[in-house]
């Protein structure tokens, strides 16, 4: 049974020559997949945009956090107020 390559994605505009050429051996030789330059199509967002975005983001964990702690907080003191009717009669 042949052991499984690893497969190397070299995301570059350059290629390395060593990586063009193989050495012939048994030494290690993974299988390069030249990747290439970044895709144009893809869009770009204003970095600030994307800044105030993963802001809000932390503002709204945090609020959401904070009401599920006051909720569990209320939940645990209302437990434990609660008086027995036949002990204050």
């Amino acid at each position: 049974m042949s052991k499984p390559r690893l497969q190397l994605i070299h995301c570059s505009n350059g290629i390395r020559p060593e990586a063009k050429h193989p050495q012939r051996g048994r030494s290690f030789r993974p299988l390069v997949i030249h990747g290439g330059a970044r895709a144009i199509s893809a869009p770009r967002e204003n970095s600030w945009e994307a800044a105030l975005d993963l802001i809000n983001l932390g503002f709204l964990i945090s609020h959401v956090s904070y009401l599920t702690f006051l909720q569990a907080s209320l939940t645990v003191l209302e437990t434990y107020n609660r008086t027995d009717p036949e002990k204050t009669s």
